[in-house]
């Protein structure tokens, strides 16, 4: 998939999608230029001046700050009961184009609509997220005590997102935490999914088009560094960048962040999975082969590496191969091209020349390999999993860096055998493997909580009438000065 450069919206490929401002769905104009995605076959409107300064002026109705959480997180219920219709229309349409343009499986994209109907119906799941990462679930919406001082968490303001294009739901993630933080958002889809957060947008529309939530959204396209001088500016007033992606969309990121931004980056990652096959080698093998297949290895959190402890390699190896067999059926791969194919058939052949043992699949629909002591570079993705074996020579350690997001492990008491030692060499994230997908609230996102980075916490002291308990009497500092008694009072 690739993006061509802007061009006349009379040169019209086969669907132009619409943008959003301030929560109103725009089409495009005959004389706006677009961005052109997916070898020709969409277009996506550029945003023209006029609505750049609209999104940065904003209005009331954009204003979430007096808005209660309650409402928000009833708001997005709604939403969620919507999408979690099959004949919802919003829904349809989604499934649809994720089958059509970004060649998913209908079971695959039918799987990404039911997700985000999930997120957003999970009422008590969002009050958590609040409550775990900001202190309470009221922490945006009333002065609340906390030891000498009265806090309250307050909105950066605007949030610029550079989503991503592997993992749909990682954009409704995104604007989801600006949402909960009251904080207006930008959203910049990627040509690798200009679908999710349009469909999300225009989702809040069919609820309520005049909400506060609806009107914090515009989503936007345009080439990474092709953009015009008030898409610049779009970023550069952001209060918030929230970027999901590869290095190179981390360093055109950075050239525009202010000094008084908060940046929330979510590079490149890649996860693993460690498994004791002395236990029950068919269940672990269902889980490994759930990680390894969402996503088809795209997301951070899909393993691609597997290491085996215990004596039951062989065993757990055929369950494997079995359960990567049902997968090819219950969740298909999504249609790749013809240089990931490619890519793919390469990388096999090299580690069948160098000896190493590999099992595939029908057509390559998965692969097996033992690397036997060489590692090649990269990864070709695609549900191909390298295996190693713990009882040999092999290490975890010379595998793990601040590279390593999640670790998936089975039985669930291997977690805690490994997670000290793995989280010194940097690695974020641990879990029962058949669940990298599924971010509890709590838990921290590639080491950080970023709740706290979309907004700014006021306090307000105590007045000296309240007890300072490190001294023993009330504050009068003028005496204390006029006595030289300080340290007397001192505890």
């Amino acid at each position: 998939m690739r993006e061509a450069t802007s061009s006349p919206v009379a040169a019209m490929p086969t669907k132009t999608l619409p943008i959003v401002i301030n929560g109103q769905t725009l089409r495009a104009t005959a004389s706006q230029e677009t961005t052109v995605l997916l070898d020709g076959r969409l277009a996506v409107p550029r945003v023209n001046t006029a609505q750049a300064h609209a999104i940065l002026d904003g209005c009331g109705e954009t204003n979430l700050v007096d808005c209660p959480i309650d409402d928000i997180v009833t708001f997005l219920y709604s939403v969620g009961q919507r999408w979690k219709s099959r004949d919802y229309i919003r829904r349809r349409t989604y499934i649809s184009d994720l089958v059509r343009y970004l060649g998913y499986s209908e079971k695959a994209a039918e799987l990404e609509a039911n997700w985000i109907a999930m997120i957003l119906s999970s009422q008590t799941s969002a009050f958590m997220l609040i409550e775990n990462e900001l202190g309470s679930a009221y922490a945006l919406d009333r002065w609340l005590l906390r030891g000498e001082s009265e806090i309250r968490a307050f909105p950066k303001g605007l949030c610029f997102h550079c989503l991503p294009g592997n993992v749909p739901l990682s954009s409704v993630t995104s604007i989801l935490r600006a949402v909960l933080t009251k904080n207006r958002s930008v959203a910049k889809t990627a040509s690798g999914d200009p679908f999710t957060a349009l469909a999300l947008a225009q989702s809040f529309q069919d609820v309520d088009p005049t909400s506060p939530v609806t009107r914090s959204l515009s989503v936007l396209n345009w080439k990474g560094g092709e953009e015009s001088e008030h898409e610049q500016l779009l970023i550069r007033k952001a209060d918030v960048m929230c970027v999901w992606g590869s290095e190179s969309a981390m360093r055109w990121a950075e050239q525009y962040l202010s000094a008084q931004a908060s940046a929330i980056f979510f590079g490149p990652k890649r996860s693993l999975a460690v498994i004791d096959t002395d236990g029950d080698s068919r269940e672990a093998a269902r889980r490994v082969a759930h990680d390894v297949c969402h996503y088809d290895q795209s997301a951070c959190f899909s393993v691609q590496k597997v290491f085996l402890a215990g004596a039951g390699k062989e065993a757990f190896l055929t369950e494997l191969r079995v359960a990567l067999d049902l997968y090819s059926e219950i969740l298909p791969r999504a249609e790749s091209s013809l240089d990931a194919d490619g890519i793919a058939r390469l990388f096999v052949s090299e580690y069948r020349m160098a000896e190493a043992k590999v099992r595939s699949g029908i057509g390559l629909e998965w692969n097996i390999i033992e690397p036997n002591g060489r590692d090649l570079e990269g990864h070709p993705l695609g549900r191909t999993v390298l295996v190693y074996d713990l009882s040999e020579d092999e290490t975890l350690e010379n595998h793990l860096d601040g590279n390593v997001q999640t670790i998936a492990a089975y039985p669930r008491d291997m977690v805690h055998r490994i997670r000290d030692q793995a989280s010194r060499a940097g690695v974020y994230r641990f879990v029962e493997a058949g669940m990298t997908n599924i971010f509890r609230p709590g838990g921290a996102h590639d080491g950080t909580f970023p709740l706290q980075l979309m907004v700014n916490f006021s306090s307000c002291e105590l007045s000296s009438d309240h007890r300072i308990r490190s001294f023993s009497v009330k504050i009068d500092q003028t005496t204390f000065l006029e006595e030289d008694k300080f340290l007397e009072f001192v505890q």
